[in-house]
């Protein structure tokens, strides 16, 4: 009776494990998997380590490798001054190429530098050409400062220093009443727009042009077509116009882009000598003598389209370059300039005499001068 009651009790007991193990089984949650009730992947979810397929790089599903991807593009621009700042402002920054790319943009970088005395216009080079260096090869400072003159009510005169982007310019506006430092000042900040938000409108790149040749081009044509626009618009602005020129440094490749309109002048001191790098875009320098000779053959914003002048140079420690309006050069010979440029080492104090030598003679225009100048940086100096 005993051994019959202990069989009993035993299958009981297991009879009501083998129901509470199919209830268990009936009732766990569906979502669960065999690994102990787990989560399962989504279908269309990539895990983090799964690596980049081709179609992901051209802008598809990338999930997290693409961003990482971009982590270290961004990172190589940090050491490219130049392509930090565009990064930063907008426009596309410069990335580092893979070994059998940068031996191949190498080659084309040594091309353009063989044709370096060239106006940039004589032959197309493409962006390969204008692949950067890790480092800065060169380091520019610069200082700037516009001043009335003796004779004038207003100052037309307006400047640009855009040092996070290495552009420089100057614009010398002229038009009715006060027209010509509106048109000067829309100009340059055209220009600076254009540089720092990477929009060039409706402007597209000039094939003939190196690609940094080509931004600064596109960024005056910009600037063309705000003054043009403003002085239809409104009628106090009409016939009104400016000069307008600038230097844009590409310090990981030793590299300056100068571009100007009108009688706006960028010079280059090197060796001690003074070298004008710019032609006046005069009736007189067209060989028109006379009264005449000294009126504007060409403008910004006087016209829908306009004709720029662009060309690079290759720089060298210790140049320096003059960027002014014609309230210096008109004031002024280039002796003289280039006497006071080579006896100052203080840019500073070299941009006041010139403004001073200028009001000197008779102060008849509004003057603005800038300076930059080249040296070589300290990790370079020390090889």
């Amino acid at each position: 009776m005993e051994g019959t009651t202990l069989l009993h009790t035993s299958l009981a007991s297991a009879s009501l494990g083998l129901l509470a193990f199919v209830l268990w089984a009936w009732l766990r949650p569906r979502g669960a998997s065999h690994q102990g009730g787990s989560p399962a992947a989504k279908p269309h979810q990539n895990p983090v380590h799964t690596p980049l397929r081709p179609a992901d790089a051209s802008g598809g599903d990338a999930g997290a490798p693409q961003h990482a991807e971009a982590a270290e593009a961004l990172d190589f621009s940090h050491h490219d001054d130049t392509a930090r700042h565009e990064a930063l402002s907008g426009a596309s920054p410069n990335v580092e190429p893979s070994p059998a790319a940068a031996h191949d943009a190498g080659h084309a970088d040594d091309a353009e530098h063989a044709d370096a005395g060239a106006p940039a216009s004589s032959a197309a080079d493409d962006d390969d050409a204008e692949v950067t260096m890790p480092h800065a090869l060169i380091l520019v400072t610069a200082h700037g400062r516009t001043d009335p003159g003796l004779k004038r009510k207003h100052n037309e005169d307006a400047m640009l220093l855009l040092e996070a982007h290495h552009l420089f310019l100057i614009a010398d506006g002229m038009g009715r009443h006060a027209a010509g430092e509106v048109a000067s000042q829309l100009a340059v900040d055209a220009v600076g727009s254009a540089f720092v938000t990477g929009d060039y409108g409706r402007f597209v790149r000039d094939p003939g042009l190196t690609e940094r040749g080509a931004r600064l081009k596109r960024a005056i044509e910009v600037a063309n077509q705000r003054v043009f626009e403003e002085a239809h618009n409104i009628d106090a602005y009409a016939g009104m116009g400016t000069t307008l020129v600038s230097v844009y440094f590409s310090l990981n490749r030793k590299r300056v882009y100068v571009a100007h309109v009108g009688d706006s002048r960028c010079y280059r001191f090197r060796a001690n000598t003074l070298e004008q790098l710019t032609q006046d875009h005069t009736l007189e320098a067209a060989g028109i003598k006379g009264p005449t000779g000294g009126f504007l053959s060409r403008a910004v914003g006087i016209e829908e389209n306009v004709e720029i002048d662009v060309r690079s140079e290759n720089i060298e420690p210790n140049d320096t370059f003059l960027l002014c309006s014609d309230g210096l050069s008109r004031m002024a010979n280039d002796g003289e300039i280039q006497e006071i440029i080579a006896a100052e080492s203080n840019l500073q104090v070299a941009v006041q005499r010139l403004i001073d030598l200028a009001n000197a003679r008779g102060g008849k225009d509004n003057v603005t001068v800038i300076l930059v100048r080249a040296e070589e940086p300290s990790w370079k100096a020390n090889d």
